[in-house]
């Protein structure tokens, strides 16, 4: 989910959790006019938090860089086993 570029852009703004709510509005925002939100934003708001407290404790404490941020994100992004579209791919297959 997260590049090495985009942990060095986050990181480097002075409003972590803003750049990082930003980015994962991008992230899921809906494909189409049509379509409903995929993450509600209350949720997203859970996923901004858990990801920023996730890439401080890579960068601050155990001093990783952003290659080393990148990859320690998306294990604790897979640990969640997150996926916005399950419930639409679930009633395609019913």
């Amino acid at each position: 989910m997260l590049r090495p570029s985009s942990i060095r852009d986050i990181w480097k703004n002075e409003k972590v959790k803003k750049a990082m709510f930003n980015y994962m509005t991008e992230y899921f925002k809906p494909r189409s006019s049509y379509e409903p939100e995929r993450v509600e934003y209350n949720a997203l708001n859970i996923l901004v938090e858990y990801q920023v407290y996730n890439l401080e404790f890579a960068k601050n404490d155990l001093h990783l860089t952003d290659f080393q941020s990148a990859l320690v994100l998306d294990l604790f992004w897979r640990l969640l086993e997150f996926d916005p579209d399950a419930e639409a791919s679930i009633a395609r297959e019913v």
